[in-house]
């Protein structure tokens, strides 16, 4: 079943099609939460999290615009609740793109996130390359700080000491671009 058609069953109340959602992307939204919360989270909390996208997904059903993407919905919403989880845990890690874009609770238009990208990419870019690819293998691959430490031969502590640092460095250049 394509996510059209889905969509369309759910806004007509079909229990079977939020099952048919369930089985299709459950697996897939227990890693990006698990991947963006190790190790901070449980195997429970990742469940949960997962659980509550799709009880949100069922309560907003009636809502659902069938042009966006069902996919796109849940994983948004997952991340949201992850980064949430994560808030309320002393000293996690929030994902970059959560910390430098603002996001609103309300689906932004593919037209402001297509340009936030686009000015975190140009950003990334005037990094060296090391630094750069720390980040992207953390905040966007959602490897363990343990694993990229490890990778490039430095100490855990050092390695996220430099992406708190950068994290802020990016986000203080995106705030001074958005000044008039």
């Amino acid at each position: 079943m394509n996510e059209e058609g889905w969509a369309s069953r759910l806004r007509q109340d079909d229990t079977a099609a939020l099952q048919e959602v369930m089985d299709a992307y459950t697996a897939y939204l227990c890693t990006v939460a698990r991947n963006m919360a190790a190790p901070a989270l449980t195997a429970q909390d990742v469940e949960e999290i997962v659980s509550e996208a799709f009880v949100r997904l069922w309560t907003h059903r009636n809502t659902l615009d069938p042009a966006l993407s069902l996919k796109g919905y849940l994983l948004r919403v997952t991340k949201n609740l992850a980064v949430d989880k994560l808030r309320s845990e002393k000293n996690a890690c929030l994902p970059l793109v959560e910390e430098i874009v603002a996001c609103r609770d309300e689906v932004e238009t593919a037209l402001e996130r297509a340009e936030a990208v686009a000015r975190l990419q140009r950003h990334l870019a005037a990094l060296p390359r090391q630094d750069r690819d720390l980040l992207l293998r953390f905040y966007y691959y959602h490897q363990r700080t343990c694993d990229i430490a490890k990778a490039y031969g430095i100490q855990h502590g050092a390695l996220r000491t430099r992406l708190s640092r950068l994290r802020a460095r990016l986000k203080k250049e995106l705030e001074r671009e958005d000044r008039p």
